[in-house]
C-alpha cells in the first residue's frame, strides 16, 4: 500500500496470537492490493503503509462472526490462515465482517476475467433469444476472440 492508496476500512482489533494470546493490532483492508493487512500500530502503518507486519489475500476470503460472543469473528483465507478477532463492540464487529465481506466482492469483481464475464453474457444472451425466437447477431471478430480465448 502506498501512501496515496486511501484504505477501504481501517482501525484497532484485537487478534489471537497463539501461546501470546489476544493482541491489539492496527488493521488495513486494502482494496488496490486485494489485501487484509494489519500492522502493530496504526503509527507502524502511517510511517511505513507498504511494510505489514501480516496480512491476508482477499480472493476466497470468507468472514464468520462467532455465535458465542457477540464481538468475535473469524477470517479464513484460502491459503488456510485464519484470523481470530475481536472487535471494540457489536456494532463494531457488523461493521467489520461487512467490511470485509463488501471489499472481498469488489476485489473478486474487479479481478475477474472479463473475456469470460463476456463469454458468459454472450451465452446467456443467445440462450434467452433462441427462447423468444430471436436471432443474436454477434460480429465476427467476438466470436472468433471468444473461440480463441476457449482454445
Amino acid at each position: 500500500m502506498t501512501s496515496n492508496d486511501i484504505p477501504f476500512k481501517e482501525g484497532y482489533l484485537v487478534k489471537h496470537a497463539g501461546l501470546k494470546g489476544f493482541q491489539n493490532r492496527y488493521f488495513v483492508i486494502n482494496l488496490t492490493e486485494g489485501r487484509l493487512d494489519y500492522f502493530v500500530t496504526r503509527e507502524d502503518f502511517i510511517r511505513e503503509p507498504d511494510k505489514p507486519r501480516n496480512g491476508i489475500a482477499l480472493a476466497g476470503t470468507e468472514v464468520a462472526p462467532k455465535d458465542d460472543d457477540p464481538i468475535s469473528f473469524n477470517v479464513f483465507a484460502a491459503s488456510q490462515e485464519v484470523f481470530q478477532l475481536k472487535a471494540d463492540s457489536s456494532k463494531g464487529r457488523q461493521q467489520w465482517v461487512d467490511a470485509i465481506r463488501c471489499a472481498v466482492e469488489k476485489h473478486n469483481q474487479a479481478t475477474m476475467d472479463p473475456l469470460a464475464v463476456k463469454i458468459h453474457t454472450m451465452s446467456n444472451t443467445h440462450k434467452r433469444s433462441r427462447k423468444h425466437k430471436s436471432k443474436l447477431i454477434l460480429p465476427s471478430a467476438e466470436i472468433k476472440n471468444a473461440q480463441e480465448a476457449l482454445t
